[in-house]
């Protein structure tokens, strides 16, 4: 009977711990607004690190080959996995222009904090919930990408998928 009890208080804390973090995901504000289509650099830097908890640098390389360098990078790793980010580009006024999350998706899947973020990003600026992905095979990898252009942000969400190793990158930016 404890056994039953126990499991019962535990499924009922994961379920409260997940609807709060699915919350936070869906009414965080992230500065959104006509003249930031993005969100402020300031409010996304204070959910990325205080929020969410991941670790911030100053970057000077551009975190993806087809994402150009700005002004300001500023990166947000996982504490867990260094590969599993969140860049937010700024332009020499330290306006919001980019924000891109870099993730891997194994065999089993993943659910990290990059790979939530970036998506939410993704479908809360305009993009669909589902994307329909074009891909192209080169040997033994396959390259895939879908994009969106809303009123006012555009987005690129690219995976490269060699043998069930997935590098996806989710590429926002305004129009």
């Amino acid at each position: 009977m404890k056994l039953i009890v126990k499991v019962m208080i535990l499924l009922v804390a994961v379920t409260v711990v997940g609807y709060e973090v699915n919350t936070k995901l869906k009414t965080a504000s992230y500065g959104i607004a006509d003249s930031t289509p993005l969100g402020t650099f300031e409010q996304l830097d204070t959910y990325l690190t205080e929020t969410i908890g991941l670790i911030k640098s100053e970057v000077s390389n551009a975190p993806a080959r087809d994402v150009s360098a700005t002004a300001r990078m500023f990166s947000y790793a996982n504490r867990e996995n260094e590969y599993d980010s969140v860049t937010l580009l700024l332009d020499r006024s330290d306006t919001l222009v980019g924000i891109v999350g870099l993730y891997w998706v194994g065999d089993f899947g993943t659910r990290s904090p990059a790979m939530l973020f970036a998506q939410s990003c993704w479908r809360r600026l305009g993009g669909a919930r589902e994307p329909e992905f074009t891909g192209v095979v080169r040997g033994n990898a396959t390259y895939s990408d879908a994009s969106f252009q809303a009123e006012r942000v555009s987005g690129a969400w690219k995976v490269l998928d060699v043998e069930g190793q997935r590098e996806v990158i989710i590429h926002l930016r305004p129009r």
